[in-house]
């Protein structure tokens, strides 16, 4: 890893946060976009409720370079929300074509946030 250039932060001389720092704060988020999307959302409407985890796990992605910490939060952004706001007490269900649905959106969302800061970053894909 080149330090010189930034690394994978590309900011100069700063090395990139370890694996379990970045998931830890990555956590830290989803448990509190999950809190807020229940405390401000009613149950009734859990798409609303899924958009506020999504923005936060997309976010997420889009910020920190590392693809392990960003399919963990993916996934951990998965588990809160089937868990806590579709469901309750953090028990997780299958409801079928619905909860596919919410899968397939978070997982493109938790690929696409790091592709959009890579872009961001470089200025290209292909880096």
């Amino acid at each position: 890893m080149n330090l010189g250039r930034g690394g994978r932060t590309g900011r100069p001389g700063v090395p990139p946060a370890p694996s379990g720092i970045s998931i830890g704060g990555g956590a830290a988020l989803v448990v509190a976009a999950t809190c807020l999307a229940a405390a401000l959302l009613p149950a009734s409407v859990p798409t609303a409720r899924f958009m506020v985890v999504t923005v936060v796990v997309g976010g997420f992605g889009a910020v920190v370079p590392d693809l392990r910490a960003d399919l963990a939060v993916g996934l951990l952004g998965w588990l809160c929300f089937s868990g806590f706001l579709l469901d309750r007490y953090g028990e997780l269900h299958w409801h079928g074509a619905r909860s596919t649905g919410y899968l397939l959106v978070l997982a493109a969302v938790t690929l696409l946030g790091p592709t959009l800061g890579r872009l961001r970053r470089t200025g290209s894909p292909s880096g």
